[in-house]
């Protein structure tokens, strides 16, 4: 009965709000929101924003994504994820204006949505307000899941809406009642559709339903007890996400394959040497970024533990941390090579340590009640998650105030402000631009506000190239290093500059 005084459902609710709202001042959340795109990938927050600016501007049907920079086509039209987040922001912005807090807050809101989920089926599951707190804002405290939560990309999103499929699943699971299944089905085919990886814990679902059959998972309460309702609800997932990687993957061989990645990058791929680069980079930029620490070691001595004590814990809860640890080590070896410069793509994975969480605390509370509900071992918790959220914060300010951000300010920040001086000198929207020096496919592009190409994937720096571009559409050529204009094969197409603005010199070319 003591642990009763950790359960208290009717309040729990305003306390989660209470400290979301808190934490969203201690990470500085109030000014991000009103933040250009920068930092930590900027190149892909450009490539999310593109999609959406041409959804806004242009009048490409919603099965016509296309981004700023033109391709080999010349038309920008290229997909990847499902646009559905990129299309409905640029409908509101078409109601209220162009402004990208709208995208950031509507990120940020699905991210609050996802958490809330979690909070309250951990809260069920446990009974225990106190740890469904802990447990909601220690995943809140990843600096990883915590930068993108206030920004730009997709992975979050799908992450967030997986987790309130996942809490429908547990309703389902809780009453047996279908329509929570279908729910559940419905909210998994959209974050699968966005991110293919926010379908971990939807194939820990599967699995559950395989050894089931099966006869592997021996318990009093089955799972799946009308397969002709149940089983085609689970497979129609599966099949409207093959339908659409199937029609991007078509749609980019009739434009622009390459821009974006539609399929694996495995670890068998790599030689030695580009194998140490991956785990050197793991090393010193982004360990600490997936979450602190101590709580990587916390995890890690929970899941050792959870296997000591299987027959204190949830059958089901078991079965669905053996499947996710095994999708965790699976989507390492066959995404292993994305790892060296982007620690997004493990946020879908953050599902493997909530489950372990919640799988410990379930145990304890059957092996030993007298520590379960310990003030001391309380305390232990909550100091872990002060010392998380302190590091999270340092890593988020650090992100946009430190080196990771460095050349944005002090190269790149110019294109944030230069679309009215482009107009005022005649260079329209309408026009197709060469920024000669963007390595990416949009950062330069999307700023400025306008179509064209960059230096993306070609690294050539040569009269043809240049040629070749004027050839295709550009009437004018964008410098911002003054090192550059030494260079002899630029010299030919610095003749008629017609414009500059702070470190960018503009030139027209045709």
């Amino acid at each position: 009965m003591f642990s009763k005084n950790y359960y208290s459902p009717k309040i729990s609710s305003f306390l989660f709000i209470a400290v979301f709202t808190v934490l969203f001042f201690i990470y500085g959340f109030d000014d991000i929101l009103l933040l250009r795109p920068q930092s930590v990938h900027q190149w892909r927050q450009c490539d999310c924003l593109a999609f959406t600016q041409t959804y806004y501007k242009d009048k490409n049907g919603f099965f016509e994504p296309k981004v700023l920079y033109l391709g080999d086509d010349n038309t920008g039209k290229t997909a990847t994820e499902f646009p559905i987040i990129y299309y409905t922001i640029a409908q509101i912005w078409k109601i209220f204006g162009k402004h990208e807090y709208i995208y950031r807050a509507f990120v940020l809101l699905l991210s609050f949505i996802g958490l809330f989920s979690l909070f309250k089926m951990s809260e069920d599951i446990l009974e225990d307000s106190y740890l469904a707190l802990w447990i909601s804002f220690i995943l809140f405290s990843s600096p990883m899941l915590v930068y993108y939560a206030n920004n730009f990309l997709m992975n979050v999103p799908a992450f967030s809406i997986a987790l309130v499929a996942l809490y429908y699943f547990y309703l389902f699971y809780k009453f047996s009642d279908n329509k929570y299944l279908y729910i559940s089905t419905i909210l998994y085919t959209l974050s699968g559709l966005i991110k293919i990886p926010a379908l971990t814990s939807f194939v820990a679902i599967l699995g559950l339903l395989v050894f089931e059959q099966l006869k592997f998972i021996k318990s009093d309460k089955k799972i799946f007890f009308d397969l002709k309702r149940q089983l085609p609800a689970l497979l129609l997932v599966i099949l409207l996400v093959s339908l659409w990687y199937y029609y991007a993957a078509h749609y980019n061989a009739q434009h622009n394959s390459g821009m974006f990645l539609i399929g694996i990058l495995p670890i068998w791929l790599d030689d030695i040497a580009r194998l140490k680069h991956i785990l050197q980079n793991i090393q010193l930029l982004w360990i600490d970024s997936y979450q602190g620490i101590s709580i990587q070691i916390t995890a890690v001595i929970m899941f050792l533990l959870i296997i000591l004590l299987k027959k204190y814990n949830n059958k089901h809860l078991w079965w669905i941390n053996l499947f996710l640890f095994i999708g965790f080590i699976g989507f390492i070896i066959l995404w292993f090579d994305v790892f060296d410069n982007h620690d997004y793509y493990l946020i879908n994975q953050l599902i493997f340590m909530i489950s372990i969480f919640v799988s410990f605390f379930f145990s304890l509370k059957k092996y030993n009640l007298k520590i379960f509900n310990h003030a001391a071992f309380r305390l232990v918790l909550f100091i872990l998650l002060i010392f998380n959220i302190i590091h999270c914060k340092n890593v988020i300010k650090l992100r946009y105030n430190g080196w990771p951000n460095q050349h944005h300010l002090t190269v790149v920040k110019p294109l944030e402000t230069i679309t009215p001086y482009l107009r005022s000198i005649g260079i329209t929207d309408k026009d197709t631009v060469l920024f000669i020096q963007d390595p990416s496919l949009n950062i330069s592009l999307y700023l400025m506000e306008q179509k064209g190409y960059t230096n993306f994937a070609a690294k050539i720096e040569n009269v043809d190239f240049i040629k070749e571009k004027i050839n295709s559409g550009a009437k004018y050529l964008f410098v911002n290093d003054p090192n550059y204009l030494n260079k002899d094969y630029l010299k030919p197409f610095l003749k008629n500059r017609v414009g500059a603005y702070e470190n960018i010199m503009i030139y027209k070319v045709k």
